[in-house]
């Protein structure tokens, strides 16, 4: 299910680079237009912080999270484990997932 997976992906990018020991999921149901909001946050150190943190594609980063965020959605992991795990393709993949 597409839910199960864009949830899993999501609270895993916390555990794995926010460094923060909280996380947050809400979520609520609209019963006038019968859709439901979900919202999962955390107060960790941001994706640009991330990229900082793990001192991965500096040169591309800029200075904002709005440049950290495209470069997340365009693949560029902050990973740094073997070829065949150093995918980097969470963001971007529930991106396509959601549209």
């Amino acid at each position: 299910m597409p839910l199960t997976y864009l949830m899993d992906e999501l609270i895993c990018n916390i555990q794995q680079h926010a460094k923060t020991e909280r996380g947050y999921a809400f979520s609520k149901y609209d019963a006038a237009t019968k859709t439901i909001e979900i919202m999962i946050a955390d107060m960790g150190i941001t994706i640009y912080g991330s990229y900082v943190s793990a001192q991965k594609h500096l040169e591309k980063l800029g200075n904002s999270d709005a440049e950290a965020l495209n470069l997340a959605r365009n693949g560029y992991s902050v990973k740094n484990l073997p070829d065949t795990e150093n995918r980097g393709y969470g963001i971007s993949s529930n991106i396509r997932m959601v549209v």
